[in-house]
């Protein structure tokens, strides 16, 4: 039976795989299943004949750097012609802002925590990204991180924030 998924969850998991956020399981299970959506499918085919169409000189890469150019470049037209996976991007990016307001000083977190949609955990580096900022530890006390532990959490929780932003540069705000 056919996978129904949306142009959104494709062009993530593209992303993702090409961030290296995807293991090769979940990719070859995108490779191997037959999507619903007729237009997903073909773009789910031109994703799985890249390594035949640029072969990689290293058996441990996917493919060359012109094919994973190329998958790349599929994502982008896929974002580009589906309105929904550019609002996905723009809210991904909405919530980076937003984080980075937060971790400024700028805004309180009840602040940031009220402007979280449910959607906004169907993006899995937007999810863990708010995840992460709701389970960060207090500095101190009994049961808080020491400064370094401390430091270190928001030093990650940064970069995630400027991993989402540099993925949805090109989004509408």
């Amino acid at each position: 039976m056919p996978r129904r998924t949306t142009a959104a969850e494709v062009v993530v998991l593209i992303e993702n795989f090409l961030d290296g956020g995807v293991g090769a399981h979940d990719w070859d299970d995108f490779e191997s299943a037959t999507l619903a959506d007729p237009m997903l499918e073909a773009v789910r085919r031109r994703c799985a004949d890249i390594p035949a169409q640029f072969p990689s000189s290293d058996r441990n890469n996917f493919a060359s750097s012109e094919g994973l150019n190329a998958l790349r470049q599929i994502a982008d037209e896929l974002r580009r012609s589906v309105p929904e996976v550019e609002a996905a991007r723009s809210r991904a990016r909405q919530i980076a802002l937003s984080a980075k307001s937060l971790y400024a000083g700028s805004i309180a977190a009840a602040d940031f925590f009220e402007g979280v949609e449910s959607q906004d955990y169907d993006n899995p580096y937007v999810s863990r990204l708010i995840d992460r900022i709701e389970h960060q530890p207090a500095r101190g006390g009994l049961f808080g991180a020491s400064a370094k532990q401390h430091d270190r959490y928001v030093a990650e929780v940064q970069q995630m924030i400027t991993r989402v932003l540099s993925q949805t540069a090109d989004a509408a705000v």
